[in-house]
Formats: C-alpha cells, structure tokens, sequence
C-alpha cells in the first residue's frame, strides 16, 4: 500500500534510502518530499545520469533534459524525461506490439506479477511501486477537464498542464525514469528480477 502512496506523490523508490522509509506511508505531497530529499539531493540527479546511461548507451536525450533542468527550464526537462520512459516502454523486449502509453504500461504489469510470484520484500515493492508511478503520470486526462496534483504526460505533452513544473517534479522525473531503465535492465536483459 505505501509504495502506492509514495507513487501518488510522485516518488519511485530511493535505492541510498533504508528499505523501511517506503514502508512508511506519506501522508501529503509535502510529507513524502520532506522523507524522501533526506536521501536525495542534487548531487544524485547526475548520479542516477550516469547510471542510466551505464545501463542503456540509447538515452542520449537525457543529457537535454539535463542542461534544460540545471537552467530552470523544468517543463522542458520533464517533457524530454516522459519521452525517454515511454522510450523504455515501448522498446522493451516484451513490449512485443510496440505498444505505448498504457499498453506498455501493461507489458511492464505483467512483469510485475511474474516478480510477485517469485519475490517479495524491497524487489516486489519497487516494481510495484514503479507500476503505481506510471500509472499515475500515465492516467488518463478524462478530456483535460480537472488538473491534475502531479506531472500527467497527456496534460504536459498537449500544452494543458497549467500548474508550474518545479525542480522537485523534475527531480522525480529522473528517478522515475532511473527506476524504470533499471527494472527493465535487471529483469528482461539479464533475467534477474533482483530489481
């Protein structure tokens, strides 16, 4: 339930975090920044860059959505971002329809529940924690009718997003995709749901 939580407010799992903060239910956008940044700072954005790019050579994009988020243009930096994780989505080897949006979404659900079988603890959660974050800023946008709380890539992608883009939506951003990449890496490229 509290990775559920923790996606609401944005978050996937901090991996210099101890396990039991994800255990912990946030219980506000700004309860869960408060208890996340005491494990994240800006030092870990370049961090998570260059772990992404270890783990995949295709994510040049992201060192534009890097200098677009060192110069403040933050909903510049998170457009690039949802690209790069719809990327992953859509170019995953179970992906086999090249499915987008929610159809890849759904692709990376049924690799959550083949790691459900078989794992539990700080692996389950981040998977399942992963699936909430993507479900969330990929929900529908129910004709753009009511703003969302958090980053929605059908309200920014279609000029809609009326709420300001922050650092921290950006900061978010980065260990969404971080997240995503890595489950990808450790489960499809090297079979090992360790993730």
């Amino acid at each position: 339930k509290c990775g559920y939580e923790w996606a609401k407010y944005g978050w996937t799992i901090i991996w210099d975090a101890p396990p039991s903060l994800f255990l912990t239910c946030p219980t506000s956008l700004e309860n869960a920044d408060e208890l996340a940044f005491e494990y994240f700072n800006e030092d870990s954005v370049d961090k998570l860059i260059s772990d992404i790019l270890k783990f995949r050579d295709d994510m040049g994009d992201i060192h534009s959505a890097n200098t677009c988020y060192q110069f403040g243009q933050y909903k510049a930096s998170c457009l690039m971002l949802l690209t790069l994780i719809e990327k992953v989505l859509i170019t995953s080897k179970c992906n086999h329809k090249r499915s987008v949006g929610k159809g890849a979404i759904k692709s990376f659900e049924e690799l959550t529940i083949k790691s459900d079988k078989k794992y539990q603890n700080i692996r389950l959660l981040n998977a399942k924690n992963t699936l909430s974050y993507l479900n969330t800023i990929f929900r529908n946008a129910d004709d753009f009718l009511v703003q969302p709380e958090g980053i929605n890539r059908n309200f920014l992608a279609h000029g809609m997003y009326e709420n300001e883009v922050t650092k921290n939506d950006c900061i978010k951003m980065f260990l969404g995709l971080y997240n995503v990449v890595r489950f990808y890496d450790r489960f499809i490229e090297r079979g090992d749901p360790a993730v």
